[in-house]
């Protein structure tokens, strides 16, 4: 069994769980990865110690490192890294993920556009650097 199978394995035991990504080093370039990166989206309230509770169980079954981050209440830029970089693996609930994507996808060009802006003011002003 492949490791993101063993994953996904874990994740289908928890009923909270409604979709789930890699990201991170493992999905660039898993023959180098030392940890696997997993965003969930969950339905409900966020026990204290969810995260770390879930990457143990996890990590029991991969015989891996495992860091695990709920995105229902995380800031825009790891959102952004997760929906840019990373890779579906899991979804209970495709409405509830397409909904969280199309919710956080305008945000993430308007943040762009923003950064865009930026870089262009500061190097107006500072010049090339």
């Amino acid at each position: 069994m492949m490791i993101v199978d063993k994953v996904v394995e874990v994740l289908r035991e928890d009923k909270r769980i409604l979709f789930a990504y890699l990201f991170g080093s493992f999905v660039r370039n898993k023959d180098y990865a030392n940890d696997i990166d997993i965003a969930v989206f969950v339905k409900g309230r966020i026990p204290i110690g969810y995260e770390r509770k879930l990457a143990l169980k996890i990590e029991k079954n991969v015989k891996m490192p495992v860091d695990v981050v709920v995105l229902n209440d995380k800031p825009l830029l790891l959102i952004m890294e997760v929906l840019r970089t990373g890779k579906l693996i899991f979804s209970r609930d495709e409405r509830a993920r397409v909904k969280f994507e199309t919710r956080m996808l305008p945000l993430i060009f308007d943040f762009d556009e923003l950064m865009k802006e930026y870089d262009r003011k500061r190097l107006e002003r500072y010049g090339a650097r």
